[in-house]
Protein backbone atom coordinates (compact mmCIF):
# COMPACT_ATOMS: atom_id res chain seq x y z
CA UNK A 1 0.00 0.00 0.00
CA UNK A 2 3.04 2.68 0.70
CA UNK A 3 4.41 1.44 -2.39
CA UNK A 4 1.14 2.10 -3.95
CA UNK A 5 1.14 5.72 -2.70
CA UNK A 6 4.63 6.45 -3.52
CA UNK A 7 4.05 5.97 -6.88
CA UNK A 8 0.72 7.96 -7.66
CA UNK A 9 2.46 10.72 -5.71
CA UNK A 10 5.41 10.52 -7.89
CA UNK A 11 3.42 10.56 -10.83
CA UNK A 12 1.64 13.12 -9.74
CA UNK A 13 4.69 15.67 -9.07
CA UNK A 14 6.25 14.74 -12.77
CA UNK A 15 3.07 15.79 -14.43
CA UNK A 16 2.70 18.77 -12.47
CA UNK A 17 6.24 19.92 -13.76
CA UNK A 18 5.24 18.74 -17.49
CA UNK A 19 3.20 20.97 -20.05
CA UNK A 20 1.89 20.89 -23.95
CA UNK A 21 5.26 21.71 -24.80
CA UNK A 22 7.29 18.83 -23.84
CA UNK A 23 4.54 16.85 -25.26
CA UNK A 24 4.68 18.42 -28.48
CA UNK A 25 6.87 16.51 -31.27
CA UNK A 26 8.90 18.40 -34.28
CA UNK A 27 7.21 16.11 -36.70
CA UNK A 28 4.41 18.03 -36.35
CA UNK A 29 5.59 20.82 -38.47
CA UNK A 30 7.08 20.55 -41.98
CA UNK A 31 9.79 23.12 -42.12
CA UNK A 32 11.07 21.94 -45.70
CA UNK A 33 10.52 23.50 -49.13
CA UNK A 34 8.47 21.21 -51.56
CA UNK A 35 9.96 21.33 -54.96
CA UNK A 36 7.03 19.69 -57.67
CA UNK A 37 7.48 19.86 -61.14
CA UNK A 38 4.93 20.99 -63.29
CA UNK A 39 3.31 21.18 -67.05
CA UNK A 40 1.20 24.13 -68.76
CA UNK A 41 -0.25 23.08 -72.10
CA UNK A 42 -1.65 25.22 -74.69
CA UNK A 43 -3.39 24.43 -78.34
CA UNK A 44 -3.08 26.43 -80.88
CA UNK A 45 -5.43 25.31 -83.94
CA UNK A 46 -4.55 25.47 -87.66
CA UNK A 47 -7.16 25.39 -90.43
CA UNK A 48 -7.65 22.09 -92.28
CA UNK A 49 -4.71 21.80 -94.70
CA UNK A 50 -3.08 25.21 -93.25
CA UNK A 51 -0.02 25.51 -92.46
CA UNK A 52 0.09 29.34 -91.13
CA UNK A 53 -0.22 30.01 -88.07
CA UNK A 54 -2.88 32.35 -87.57
CA UNK A 55 -3.07 35.65 -86.61
CA UNK A 56 -5.77 35.38 -83.61
CA UNK A 57 -3.65 31.65 -82.73
CA UNK A 58 -0.42 33.78 -82.59
CA UNK A 59 -2.09 35.88 -80.07
CA UNK A 60 -3.57 33.53 -78.06
CA UNK A 61 -0.72 31.60 -77.76
CA UNK A 62 1.50 35.14 -76.20
CA UNK A 63 -1.45 35.42 -74.35
CA UNK A 64 -0.52 31.70 -72.75
CA UNK A 65 3.68 32.53 -73.02
CA UNK A 66 2.86 35.84 -71.11
CA UNK A 67 0.20 34.63 -68.55
CA UNK A 68 2.69 31.64 -67.41
CA UNK A 69 5.77 34.43 -67.23
CA UNK A 70 7.69 31.84 -69.88
CA UNK A 71 11.80 32.07 -69.78
CA UNK A 72 14.78 30.34 -71.44
CA UNK A 73 15.04 28.43 -67.96
CA UNK A 74 11.58 26.44 -69.06
CA UNK A 75 11.75 22.81 -70.59
CA UNK A 76 9.47 23.49 -73.93
CA UNK A 77 8.04 21.07 -76.29
CA UNK A 78 5.69 21.46 -79.28
CA UNK A 79 4.43 18.34 -80.95
CA UNK A 80 3.19 17.73 -83.70
CA UNK A 81 -0.64 16.40 -82.93
CA UNK A 82 -2.62 13.99 -83.66
CA UNK A 83 -0.16 12.86 -86.55
CA UNK A 84 3.57 13.28 -87.32
CA UNK A 85 3.19 13.88 -91.32
CA UNK A 86 5.20 16.62 -92.96
CA UNK A 87 1.97 19.01 -92.79
CA UNK A 88 2.07 18.39 -88.52
CA UNK A 89 5.57 18.32 -88.43
CA UNK A 90 5.99 21.67 -90.38
CA UNK A 91 3.10 23.19 -88.13
CA UNK A 92 5.30 22.27 -85.41
CA UNK A 93 8.40 23.91 -86.56
CA UNK A 94 6.44 27.35 -86.92
CA UNK A 95 5.12 27.37 -83.53
CA UNK A 96 8.28 26.22 -81.95
CA UNK A 97 10.10 29.12 -84.37
CA UNK A 98 7.56 32.05 -82.57
CA UNK A 99 8.35 30.96 -79.40
CA UNK A 100 12.11 31.25 -79.94
CA UNK A 101 11.27 34.60 -81.60
CA UNK A 102 9.32 35.46 -78.34
CA UNK A 103 11.55 33.71 -75.92
CA UNK A 104 15.48 34.95 -76.70
CA UNK A 105 17.55 31.60 -75.54
CA UNK A 106 14.45 29.45 -75.23
CA UNK A 107 15.46 25.88 -76.03
CA UNK A 108 12.23 24.09 -78.07
CA UNK A 109 12.13 20.29 -78.55
CA UNK A 110 9.57 19.97 -81.89
CA UNK A 111 8.35 16.63 -83.18
CA UNK A 112 6.08 14.11 -83.36
CA UNK A 113 2.51 13.27 -82.10
CA UNK A 114 2.08 14.27 -78.74
CA UNK A 115 -2.10 15.01 -79.18
CA UNK A 116 -5.07 13.39 -79.39
CA UNK A 117 -5.43 11.75 -82.61
CA UNK A 118 -8.80 13.18 -83.36
CA UNK A 119 -7.10 16.73 -82.90
CA UNK A 120 -5.21 16.34 -86.50
CA UNK A 121 -5.45 20.44 -86.69
CA UNK A 122 -4.12 20.98 -83.45
CA UNK A 123 -0.48 20.88 -82.12
CA UNK A 124 0.20 21.41 -78.43
CA UNK A 125 2.47 23.07 -76.44
CA UNK A 126 3.98 22.14 -73.29
CA UNK A 127 6.07 24.16 -71.05
CA UNK A 128 7.33 22.50 -67.90
CA UNK A 129 9.17 24.18 -65.06
CA UNK A 130 10.13 23.39 -61.17
CA UNK A 131 8.14 25.36 -58.44
CA UNK A 132 8.62 25.62 -55.22
CA UNK A 133 6.17 25.13 -52.29
CA UNK A 134 7.52 26.70 -48.82
CA UNK A 135 6.43 25.30 -45.36
CA UNK A 136 3.14 27.04 -43.97
CA UNK A 137 5.27 29.95 -41.68
CA UNK A 138 5.02 31.27 -39.59
CA UNK A 139 4.02 28.16 -37.37
CA UNK A 140 3.40 28.53 -33.81
CA UNK A 141 2.09 25.47 -32.87
CA UNK A 142 4.44 24.59 -30.14
CA UNK A 143 2.83 26.07 -26.91
CA UNK A 144 5.31 28.95 -25.89
CA UNK A 145 5.27 27.08 -21.77
CA UNK A 146 7.57 25.17 -19.95
CA UNK A 147 9.28 22.73 -21.86
CA UNK A 148 12.10 20.53 -20.23
CA UNK A 149 13.07 18.85 -23.42
CA UNK A 150 14.38 21.97 -24.32
CA UNK A 151 13.40 21.05 -27.92
CA UNK A 152 13.58 24.07 -30.69
CA UNK A 153 10.64 25.92 -31.19
CA UNK A 154 8.23 25.45 -34.07
CA UNK A 155 8.62 28.36 -36.09
CA UNK A 156 12.60 27.46 -35.57
CA UNK A 157 13.79 27.72 -39.32
CA UNK A 158 10.87 29.01 -41.16
CA UNK A 159 11.56 32.35 -42.30
CA UNK A 160 15.61 31.43 -43.84
CA UNK A 161 13.36 28.25 -45.85
CA UNK A 162 11.00 30.45 -46.78
CA UNK A 163 13.31 33.03 -47.95
CA UNK A 164 15.69 30.42 -50.04
CA UNK A 165 12.61 29.13 -51.57
CA UNK A 166 11.24 32.71 -52.91
CA UNK A 167 15.12 33.94 -53.79
CA UNK A 168 16.51 31.18 -55.68
CA UNK A 169 16.29 31.68 -59.49
CA UNK A 170 16.10 28.29 -60.44
CA UNK A 171 14.11 26.27 -58.39
CA UNK A 172 15.61 22.95 -60.32
CA UNK A 173 18.28 23.54 -58.48
CA UNK A 174 17.24 22.75 -54.98
CA UNK A 175 16.62 19.30 -56.65
CA UNK A 176 19.72 18.56 -58.75
CA UNK A 177 23.11 20.36 -59.02
CA UNK A 178 24.27 22.32 -62.28
CA UNK A 179 26.65 20.40 -64.48
CA UNK A 180 30.05 22.27 -64.19
CA UNK A 181 30.94 23.97 -68.03
CA UNK A 182 34.53 22.37 -69.17
CA UNK A 183 37.29 24.00 -67.93
CA UNK A 184 41.27 23.85 -67.85
CA UNK A 185 42.47 21.98 -64.72
CA UNK A 186 46.04 23.42 -64.61
CA UNK A 187 44.49 26.63 -64.63
CA UNK A 188 42.10 26.04 -62.20
CA UNK A 189 44.79 24.78 -59.26
CA UNK A 190 47.36 27.61 -59.97
CA UNK A 191 45.41 29.58 -57.29
CA UNK A 192 45.72 26.27 -54.66
CA UNK A 193 49.53 26.31 -55.74
CA UNK A 194 49.78 29.97 -55.35
CA UNK A 195 48.46 29.95 -52.05
CA UNK A 196 50.73 27.04 -51.27
CA UNK A 197 53.73 28.19 -51.72
CA UNK A 198 53.04 31.88 -50.15
CA UNK A 199 53.04 33.19 -53.38
CA UNK A 200 49.50 35.38 -53.31
CA UNK A 201 49.35 38.16 -54.92
CA UNK A 202 47.55 41.30 -53.83
CA UNK A 203 46.14 44.20 -55.69
CA UNK A 204 45.55 47.95 -54.88
CA UNK A 205 42.92 49.88 -55.26
CA UNK A 206 44.33 51.81 -58.36
CA UNK A 207 44.43 48.03 -60.11
CA UNK A 208 40.73 47.38 -58.96
CA UNK A 209 39.57 50.55 -60.21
Amino acid sequence: MRKTVIALLTTVVLGACSGPSDRWQPTEVRRLNEVVFVNYDHTVRFDPGGGTLASTERGRLDAFLLRIAVSAADEISVDAGGTADDLGLSRADEVAAHVRRRIPGAQVGAGGPGARPEAANVVRIVVGRYSVIPPDCPNWSKPPGFDPTNSDPSNFGCASTTNLGLMVADPADLVRGRELAPMDGEAATLGIQRYRAGEIRTMDLEEVQ
